[in-house]
């Protein structure tokens, strides 16, 4: 079985993850991480957090499509 890789970036101050911020973001994608360890697929879940708000930058995007390929 192939399970997909997730990437999720969030900016510390975005307005879309509700009044607590990147909490809510970091305990949702913990929910996530949870289902994932039923397929002993944690690790394949990656969540990069900068400092800014609604806004994409990226951070380790590379590496993260480096290891999806299988690149390394």
């Amino acid at each position: 079985m192939t399970i997909a890789k997730v990437f999720v970036e969030s900016g510390e101050n975005g307005p879309l993850s509700g009044k607590r911020r990147v909490q809510n973001v970091v305990e949702q994608l913990d929910v996530t991480r949870a289902a994932y360890r039923l397929f002993g697929a944690e690790d394949q879940v990656v969540h990069s957090v900068h400092d800014g708000g609604l806004e994409w930058r990226g951070n380790g995007m590379r590496e993260f499509l480096r290891e999806a390929r299988g690149e390394k």
